[in-house]
């Protein structure tokens, strides 16, 4: 008689689909992630699983037996092809304004022979932008302002030798936690631009910094790793 475990059957919800997957004594949580990668075309990365509405805590459990998990999934993500639809709507925005230096102050009229020295490191984020045609421009400058002026951040970019071209703000398609569609940051090229959603999803306020720093935390890994493996999530720590 096989045991419950060697019968037990993982039924994964995607989209009104249901992925149906048997579990073995050797079926590992990330043999059922790469398999819904597969079956579904979104990477781990952007897999969020529910359970009895809460999230499943898939970096912990990556490595468990696959009988950890709830009999009952569903699966919130997006796939490779609709993420680059979302940056390449965040491309056009960006294309229809004229790119400048936000953080380089405002020139003011000084004294002769008064010389004022700003000190800007070596690895920085050169340039910020913000989506133009929105609420708030200045509060959402300030936040990235205050993100590239980060000394944290600045460590970090120090301590790998990292500059970072574009920090710039992504317009915030789809709701957090409930779309099926709904990216939080992208790295473009390593380093050439990293554009972050800063707004609420309703354009009448903005996400907690701290949230934003987060995943700002995550944007800068991929620096160096593109997929979200263990060597990913020791350098994001």
């Amino acid at each position: 008689m096989e045991s419950e475990s060697q019968t037990k059957e993982i039924t994964v919800t995607f989209r009104g689909k249901k992925y149906r997957y048997p579990v073995e004594p050797g079926t590992s949580v990330k043999n059922i992630v790469d398999r819904l990668q597969q079956d579904t075309g979104v990477p781990y990365q952007n897999q969020k699983l529910l359970a009895r509405g809460k999230q499943i805590d898939l970096e912990a459990l990556l490595e468990e037996n696959a009988g950890t998990l709830p009999a009952k999934i569903k699966l919130l993500g997006s796939t490779n092809t609709e993420i680059q639809q979302v940056v390449d709507t965040h491309e056009k925005l960006n294309n229809k304004v004229r790119i400048k230096d936000d953080l380089n102050p405002i020139r003011r009229r000084r004294p002769r022979n008064q010389i004022v020295k700003r000190e800007i490191p070596d690895y920085r984020f050169e340039r910020i932008q913000v989506l133009k045609g929105l609420p708030e421009q200045e509060k959402a400058r300030e936040i990235l302002t205050r993100l590239s002026e980060d000394t944290g951040f600045l460590a970090v970019l120090k301590k790998h030798k990292w500059n970072v071209g574009l920090l710039s703000e992504m317009y915030p398609q789809g709701q957090v936690g409930v779309s099926e569609v709904c990216v939080l940051g992208v790295n473009k090229n390593k380093g050439q631009e990293i554009s972050l959603r800063i707004r609420t999803d309703d354009l009448k306020g903005f996400r907690k910094y701290l949230s934003i720093k987060e995943v700002l935390c995550h944007e800068l890994a991929h620096m160096v790793h593109s997929e979200h493996d263990s060597k990913f999530y020791v350098l994001m720590r």
